[in-house]
């Protein structure tokens, strides 16, 4: 069996009593792009660090093509870094902040100011070789880090929250680069961040972290259309999660009754009896006005209007099922008038991707 080439194996960080990493063991190709995406305090930096060799692990191992790099110290471990700070020298122009890792390494002055060009081409920069940081925008100045840590061709560039402190215009310019930078150069890269957006734009897979551990690891697509559990589907996209009775059908296609009596097909991973308490996902974008005016449409929902937001390409509707569950609905603009606070509708569910969980 081939070796991966980067690979974690069982990696556990505890500090006192506290797990900041439990069991974390993944494989990672050469060339991919996997993002370490969950919310705040989930281990997702601390396991990018222990690969950087800025902390020890309590237990487990880190490999690089097959060897343990944990007894390698950080600045042999020849991996690139880009923190959300820039840590630019400000007392450096652009081009001596990406020269700068060449220097400390020796290179010869040829190959320094041949691979600063290429690099601050590459981002887009070369313009800019004789300015200082404190010229710079904040997007440019992520890019000359960006520059500085490819410069020195390492095999892995891990990127902690490197877009957090700019705006949202900004951060999505910024991402494009990232994603054009990745294709261009090949280079492996672990990204971290708290922003699924931002996760299912860059990634070619994403382990969603909790509590220290991976809940999936798997394409944005994966993670979206298939969750693995509750905290999954509610944490990747949004999502509904209604109240209703299971009924078994076969293998793992099953129905669920709604409150009110409604039928609704969705899938189960888990065995469940006859009228188990569940809760089953629809995502907001799951739903279609229907104009039929027989309330005993197949797939159907009635609600009330709480609040409806016109945004362009979906109209944003907060409504009420009888029996007093919240829904969050997306709706495409179609030529009736805007839905308005109170209207009564009945809304089409489309079934396909309706997931059944545990009610918590």
């Amino acid at each position: 069996m081939t070796e991966p080439f980067l690979a974690v194996r069982g990696l556990a960080k505890t500090y006192g009593s506290v797990t900041a990493v439990e069991q974390v063991t993944l494989d990672i190709a050469q060339g991919e792009f996997v993002t370490f995406l969950g919310p705040s305090g989930s281990g997702k930096s601390t396991t990018l660090y222990v690969i950087a060799g800025f902390q020890d692990p309590s237990a487990g191992d880190v490999l690089l093509n097959g060897k343990s790099m944990l007894h390698v110290p950080p600045n042999e471990r020849n991996i690139g870094m880009v923190f959300q700070r820039y840590t630019l020298f400000p007392h450096l122009s652009v081009a001596d902040n990406v020269a700068f890792p060449l220097r400390v390494r020796r290179r010869s002055r040829a190959d320094i100011d041949a691979k600063v060009k290429a690099m601050l081409k590459l981002v887009r920069l070369d313009a800019y070789a004789d300015r200082m940081p404190a010229q710079l925008s904040g997007g440019q100045q992520q890019r000359v880090a960006l520059a500085r840590a490819l410069a020195y061709d390492p095999p892995i560039l891990l990127m902690d929250e490197p877009l957090a402190a700019l705006d949202k215009k900004l951060r999505e310019e910024i991402q494009y680069e990232i994603k054009r930078v990745h294709l261009e150069t090949g280079v492996t890269i672990l990204y971290v961040t708290h922003d699924q957006e931002e996760a299912l734009r860059l990634s070619d897979r994403i382990a969603l972290f909790n509590h220290g551990r991976i809940e999936q690891l798997g394409s944005g697509r994966d993670l979206y259309e298939e969750p693995a559990n509750r905290f999954v589907a509610s944490f990747i996209g949004h999502s509904n999660f209604i109240s209703a009775m299971f009924v078994r059908g076969s293998g793992k296609d099953h129905t669920v009754r709604l409150p009110d009596g409604t039928l609704l097909p969705a899938f189960s991973s888990e065995v469940r009896s006859d009228d188990d308490a569940v809760a089953v996902m629809i995502r907001p974008d799951a739903f279609a006005l229907s104009h039929a005016d027989s309330s005993s449409e197949m797939a159907s929902i009635a609600v009330t209007v709480k609040n409806a937001t016109y945004l362009g390409d979906v109209v944003q509707l907060t409504t009420s099922t009888p029996w007093g569950e919240d829904l969050d609905v997306r709706l495409r603009p179609e030529t009736t008038m805007l839905p308005q606070l109170g209207d009564a509708l009945r809304l089409r569910v489309n079934c396909n991707n309706l997931r059944i969980f545990s009610q918590r």
